[in-house]
């Protein structure tokens, strides 16, 4: 039933040019903004907050307003973030089981238990599925099938919150402390067939965040019980580069996001911080109001995009740390914010309930959408819409509703001779309203046979 939808796609490419958002040079997260292969999902957001720099930007346009496409109901809340790719939405679930829909119809493909709760939001990329589970293991799937392509049991089964990261044909992620160990680990795996690269010993810590790769360097926070710290590690071998003590007893469960030259961090109380990519130092500090929560970063266009406990989402000058605007919502921000620049668009969720779309310029709010339970869940845009989940258990697809198409393709001949021609006609309909038509003409050269109808089937 996919693949008829994917030979539509290619038959109308030509009939419709969209002009994308203009991208800066320089040094920042535009330059990074790439579309996918032809006949799939375009700018597909592939792990938690877009690609391995985590800034949480894509080229695409998010929806104008909030029609509801789909949802799809999970066994439990839906924490992580979805990963929009290759027409799917890959979405884990507290009940512990990785859903693959239908990006189109929000329709069950193939699910995935693994046995422990899935807190972390999965990677894609080459056509498997990275999984994290607390009960210790990392799953690599087959993202058509759901079959296991291989797994890998944690040191003393330490269970995984952190979202991998996927760069350079290597799995980055961080585990919690093992108590018989009494040390938690940030791990570096082949892609391709899940054998340890490198691992690094945090000593006794937490590592509850996901990790950022750029420049040969691997970002990721260290929490409680001492003092939470930022560390950065080399890519290809793990070894230590530099370190930086907050001096705040804080847990970090975010993903920092690098641009600028920058490393920006949300810590779990308190504040956010910019620290140099490549010493570590402070460069500038902004303090959360209440000492609350700060998300993970956007940054786009020299500026910082954060949600707080406190229920306000903030702009900040990326360079200075100045404030640009501020939002307050209904209740508090666990969500990271997702800009979509085709919309000009910011999609950030509240534990009041709703999912809000600001206006990136002014944080004036565009409209919200009102759910069933708490939004912790960090949106992804791809194609117009906005896919996120709720503690209400669904996974929510916003954006205009796609009419369901079906293509019928009919030879004008069942036999071919040496020399003959046949037409095929390709009509494209909207229920039983045809929408478009083509004719193709093919020479046979040695003869053969046709059916007829050649093909028929439903997008």
């Amino acid at each position: 039933m996919r693949k008829p939808f994917l030979l539509l796609i290619l038959a109308l490419s030509s009939l419709l040019v969209i002009p994308e958002p203009t991208l800066q040079n320089g040094n920042g997260p535009e330059g990074f903004l790439n579309a996918g292969p032809s006949g799939s999902t375009d700018y597909p957001w592939s792990m938690f907050h877009y690609d391995q720099y985590r800034n949480g930007v894509t080229a695409a346009a998010g929806p104008s307003s909030p029609t509801l496409m789909w949802s799809y109901t999970t066994g439990n809340i839906v924490y992580p973030s979805p990963i929009v790719a290759d027409g799917f939405v890959f979405i884990p679930s507290y009940d512990g089981t990785l859903y693959a829909l239908d990006e189109y119809t929000g329709s069950l493909i193939w699910s995935f238990a693994t046995g422990g709760n899935v807190f972390g939001s999965p990677a894609v990329a080459n056509g498997i599925v990275y999984v994290p589970s607390k009960n210790g293991y990392v799953y690599a799937l087959n993202e058509q099938t759901g079959s296991v392509v291989w797994r890998i049991a944690n040191d003393n089964l330490t269970p995984v919150t952190s979202s991998p990261v996927v760069a350079d044909g290597m799995v980055f992620y961080g585990t919690f402390e093992s108590p018989s160990a009494g040390f938690s680990e940030v791990v570096a795996l082949n892609a391709a067939t899940g054998a340890v690269v490198w691992k690094y010993d945090v000593l006794s810590e937490y590592v509850e965040g996901a990790a950022a790769v750029s420049n040969g360097r691997v970002f990721i926070g260290v929490g409680v019980p001492n003092p939470a710290y930022v560390i950065a590690l080399n890519e290809t071998t793990g070894a230590s580069l530099w370190s930086y003590n907050t001096g705040l007893s804080a847990s970090i469960s975010t993903a920092p996001a690098v641009a600028y030259g920058n490393v920006y961090v949300g810590l779990d109380s308190t504040r956010l911080l910019a620290l140099n990519e490549a010493t570590g130092t402070l460069v500038w500090s902004f303090n959360t109001p209440g000492g609350s929560n700060a998300t993970s970063p956007a940054v786009y266009n020299h500026a910082v995009y954060f949600g707080t406990g406190s229920g306000t989402v903030y702009s900040l000058n990326a360079t200075t740390g100045g404030q640009i605007w501020m939002r307050t919502t209904g209740g508090a921000v666990t969500s990271s914010p997702a800009i979509a620049l085709g919309s000009n668009m910011i999609y950030v969720g509240s534990n009041d309930r709703y999912l809000y779309a600001l206006n990136i310029a002014t944080g004036t709010v565009a409209w919200r959408y009102l759910t069933g339970g708490q939004v912790s869940s960090s949106p992804a845009v791809a194609n117009n819409r906005v896919f996120f989940g709720s503690k209400d258990h669904r996974v929510y697809a916003l954006g205009a509703i796609m009419p369901r198409l079906y293509d019928t393709i009919v030879s004008n001949s069942t036999s071919l001779f040496p020399g003959h021609n046949a037409t095929l006609t390709i009509t494209v309909r909207n229920s039983t309203s045809p929408q478009s038509s083509a004719n193709l003409t093919l020479t046979s050269s040695a003869g053969g046979l046709l059916s007829q109808p050649v093909l028929v089937g439903s997008g």
